[in-house]
């Protein structure tokens, strides 16, 4: 795996671009073990400060205590803490979430006096300009939708969310704890603007696929000495820190990340493998790209380590390569020699109640205004599409119909609305009466064109439309009429 991993930087990334310090690394450790199989990177290693360009003493994977790297922006590689936390509340990957990007002004934080958290009127965007909208987190970890996980941190605690980033063994790069577990947090951090060493995140995954056993990342087997002594090497455990079922479930959502249509799929080297993956980038100047078997974890960055803000990845290329695409070739080409080596498995079925389709009051807006009706709904949890104007006896403008009606129903579902005409009337009933008189009482309520029965005295047995319907005030009303020897409307025969 070392030497697949070393291939792949050599071959994919430059030691060096021109005008800033290009960093390339990628970390494979064994899920359930800790074992680090292989850390690579795109420089060359020299002692001391380096001059050169492409050296440097610097190892990117780890952190500033051990290899002297401050980490790099995670992006959205940590919304897996939000996706864990949002399934250890007992919520379900199918449940609709409104992920359309609305200002949330206040969070729920049990780390900050108050238990509250202001974050003023901040709405993150989507990565390429991805549409806002309602979702699943099943949906919004295939897309990494920003304003879906901003939406599911809304109904969550941002300290819970922190505090799971530290369960699972996550820090700064420079070791101390990150700042959603703390009293100083900052919302934007569940999209991922802290600094972490990659290979803190790739245990952070090897939980996952270990079905939530986290192990302390571990470089040394065994240490002998001329004797073949075993000495003592330093002491790493492994832990059960978030249950199975929530570990399945997740790693069932992650899944989609690296299948068609998921933001991580041109990484996968399609080898029948079951993967689970998270793709993550920081604005212009970072990427990630981190994938997994049952068997083995592997977090690969690109990015810059140091130079002006103006660079972006987008716009430069080595080997015809846009820079924030080369994670997908990396990571391709050492997860294909690791399933070679470590063939993985079938990951865990998912929990049944956490990957529930859940229902939700769709409440009653016929009667109120098209704004307050839209304004209902949306914060109900669902769309809002405006229909035509309908036949009605409200007043124009007010809400006449709504599909589907009240009642239960999926959230974030499309529900129709259709403004009052205001002209439309309920067709009394007339049966029984007769046929001049029957006339008489649909003029006064209101229908101009009422075709009669031939004979006056005859009886109304029916209405067309029949009573009680709602139509326009225009609407012909036609009678059917029944009389003893005069027949159905005055017609010939009858019933005698």
């Amino acid at each position: 795996v070392q030497q697949a991993a070393d291939a792949a930087q050599a071959k994919y990334s430059p030691q060096s671009m021109p005008g800033f310090q290009f960093g390339s690394a990628s970390v494979s450790i064994e899920a359930g073990t800790g074992r680090v199989l292989a850390i690579a990177q795109n420089t060359k290693y020299v002692p001391g400060a380096a001059t050169a360009p492409g050296e440097t003493s610097v190892v990117y994977a780890g952190t500033k205590a051990v290899g002297g790297s401050n980490g790099f922006n995670a992006g959205s590689t940590f919304k897996l803490f939000t996706l864990l936390d949002w399934l250890e509340q007992g919520r379900s990957i199918n449940e609709v979430v409104d992920g359309r990007g609305k200002p949330v002004r206040t969070f729920k934080d049990s780390c900050v006096p108050g238990g509250v958290y202001t974050n003023g009127n901040y709405v993150p965007k989507n990565f390429a300009n991805e549409r806002p909208m309602f979702g699943t987190p099943a949906q919004f970890t295939k897309m990494s939708l920003n304003t879906g996980f901003w939406g599911m941190a809304a109904q969550l605690d941002l300290c819970d969310i922190g505090k799971m980033a530290g369960r699972l063994g996550v820090s700064l790069g420079d070791g101390t704890t990150v700042p959603l577990a703390t009293d100083q947090p900052s919302a934007y951090e569940i999209l991922g603007s802290d600094s972490v060493s990659p290979l803190s995140m790739a245990a952070a995954y090897a939980t996952v696929a270990a079905n939530g056993i986290y192990c302390q990342p571990k470089v040394i087997d065994k240490v002998t000495d001329s004797d073949n002594k075993a000495l003592p090497i330093p002491d790493t455990k492994c832990s059960q820190v978030i249950d199975p079922k929530v570990a399945a479930t997740a790693a069932s959502a992650l899944r989609g990340v690296m299948q068609g249509g998921g933001t991580g799929s041109q990484g996968n080297p399609n080898d029948g493998t079951q993967l689970i993956g998270k793709t993550g980038t920081h604005e212009t100047r970072q990427t990630w790209l981190i994938t997994s078997s049952t068997k083995v974890t592997t977090a690969n960055v690109v990015g810059t380590v140091s130079g002006p803000d103006s660079v972006n990845l987008s716009r430069l290329t080595y080997n015809g390569i846009q820079l924030w695409n080369l994670r997908y070739r990396i990571a391709r080409s050492i997860q294909g020699a690791i399933d070679q080596w470590y063939p993985g498995g079938q990951f865990p079925a998912p929990d049944r109640n956490l990957t529930r389709f859940v229902l939700r009051d769709l409440p009653n807006v016929v009667g109120m205004s098209q704004d307050q009706a839209t304004q209902t709904l949306n914060s109900a949890g669902f769309q809002v599409q405006v229909g035509g104007p309908v036949d009605s006896d409200l007043p124009a403008g007010t809400i006449a119909q709504q599909d589907p009606g009240a009642g239960k129903t999926a959230g974030g579902a499309t529900v129709t609305i259709s403004p009052s005409n205001g002209q439309g009337l309920s067709v009394p009933d007339v049966s029984g009466q007769k046929s001049s008189d029957a006339a008489a009482q649909l003029h006064a309520a209101g229908f101009a064109n009422v075709a009669e029965c031939k004979q006056g005295d005859a009886v109304v047995s029916s209405t067309d439309p029949p009573s009680s319907t709602m139509t326009n005030r225009s609407t012909k009303i036609t009678l059917t009429c029944k009389d003893s020897g005069k027949g159905n409307g005055g017609g010939p025969g009858g019933n005698g």
